[in-house]
């Protein structure tokens, strides 16, 4: 069989996969700590978004959280029978429904917070405050380029790159 030639490509200096690499191996680990408190990583994110914008709505929260809307109905329904968040009526419109943490569910996000800042803190030891603050930086514009973006296909076709949720 004729040798074909391979394209240069470094697999460990593409963003891609070492976002996926690192974001796995955060999940992992990040899952662990949250079982301890009987919560999920998506119920974690829907918690910490309402404790930094409480009373949000579904479409708010589905952008804050990066949760499809349907995946979110069903998550809020189970939050809500835990006691953890309560929907309701905007009055200015019925149609919209909002979201708000109860007591039960600060309690809750209360105290993970210390965790999640320890479990933060522990995983980027060894990055000075500048190095953090430009992680942060960057992945922040990284999302919003994903976010915004239709990628293009080697064939030269368009596809939305955009996240479903």
């Amino acid at each position: 069989m004729p040798e074909t030639s391979r394209p240069s490509f470094d697999l460990d200096q593409y963003v891609p996969y070492l976002l996926n690499r690192a974001g796995s191996v955060e999940a992992q680990t990040f899952t662990q700590l949250l079982a301890q408190h009987n919560i999920s990583i998506s119920t974690w994110r829907i918690l910490a978004a309402l404790n930094q914008h409480d009373d949000q709505s579904m479409g708010e929260l589905s952008r804050s959280t990066s949760i499809e809307i349907s995946t979110l109905s069903r998550t809020i329904a189970a939050l809500e029978k835990q006691g953890l968040v309560k929907r309701a009526r905007k009055s200015a419109d019925a149609r919209v429904v909002s979201v708000q943490m109860t007591q039960p569910g600060q309690r809750i996000t209360n105290s993970i917070i210390p965790e999640a800042i320890a479990h933060e803190t522990a995983r980027l030891a060894d990055f000075s405050d500048q190095e953090r603050r430009t992680l942060i930086s960057l992945l922040q514009r990284l999302y919003k380029n994903l976010t915004q973006t239709a990628s293009i296909s080697s064939s030269g076709e368009t596809y939305d790159a955009r996240p479903s949720g």
